[in-house]
C-alpha cells in the first residue's frame, strides 16, 4: 500500500471514530447542559417563591390584633351555631319579625330535581378557594314587608358573614307574610 492510501484509510478510520464516539458524547453533553439549565431555572423559581413566602409571612405577622379579632367575629372557629341562633332571634325580634324556624345543613328542596342537583354536595364542606367551611342555613320568618327589609339590612351589616342566596315569600290573608331565606354562613 502506498502512503497516500494508508493516509486515506487512517483518515477514514479517524472520521468514523469521531462520528460514532464523539457525536454520541456531544449529544449526551447537550442533554446534560439542558438538564443543568432546567435545574438552574427551577432553583431560581424556588428562590423567588421562598422570598415571596417570607414576604407574605412578614405581612401576616404584622396584622394587628384588632383586625384578627374582626376576622374571628366574621368567620369564627367552629360553627358557633348557638351564638348565631341567639343573634338571629334578637335581630328578628328587633325588626318586628317572628322567627318560625331555622335549619342548619342542606337547605330544604323546594325547587325540584334541578335544584337538588345544584345542592348536591353542599353542607359542611371545606372550600379550598375561600379557606373556610360552608354551612347552609334555611330560615323561615313571618311579618310585614317593611320589617323584612329591615331584617335583611340588619343581616347585611351583622358582623357574621352571611351570603343570602334565595328569598321566597308567600302572602297570607292577614297583614303578615311568610318569608323563607336560604343562605350560607362560614366558619374556620
Amino acid at each position: 500500500m502506498s502512503r497516500s492510501t494508508l493516509s486515506l484509510v487512517l483518515l477514514a478510520i479517524g472520521a468514523s471514530v469521531f462520528y460514532f464516539f464523539f457525536i454520541d458524547q456531544w449529544s449526551a453533553m447537550k442533554l446534560t447542559r439542558a438538564d443543568y439549565n432546567a435545574a438552574n431555572f427551577a432553583i431560581d423559581e424556588l428562590e423567588e417563591l421562598a422570598a415571596k413566602t417570607d414576604e407574605l409571612r412578614n405581612e401576616y405577622n404584622n396584622i394587628s390584633a384588632a383586625s384578627l379579632d374582626k376576622v374571628e367575629r366574621m368567620i369564627p372557629k367552629g360553627g358557633g351555631t348557638a351564638n348565631f341562633i341567639a343573634d338571629l332571634e334578637l335581630i328578628a325580634a328587633r325588626n318586628g319579625m317572628r322567627l318560625n324556624s331555622m335549619d342548619f345543613g342542606a337547605p330544604a328542596n323546594t325547587g325540584g330535581v334541578l335544584e337538588a342537583a345544584e345542592n348536591a354536595g353542599t353542607g359542611n364542606e371545606f372550600n379550598v378557594r375561600r379557606g373556610v367551611f360552608t354551612l347552609p342555613l334555611s330560615i323561615q320568618v313571618s311579618g310585614g314587608y317593611d320589617a323584612f327589609r329591615r331584617l335583611i339590612a340588619d343581616l347585611e351589616f351583622q358582623e357574621r358573614l352571611i351570603d343570602v342566596s334565595v328569598v321566597n315569600f308567600a302572602a297570607s290573608e292577614k297583614d303578615d307574610a311568610a318569608f323563607s331565606i336560604r343562605a350560607n354562613i362560614y366558619y374556620q
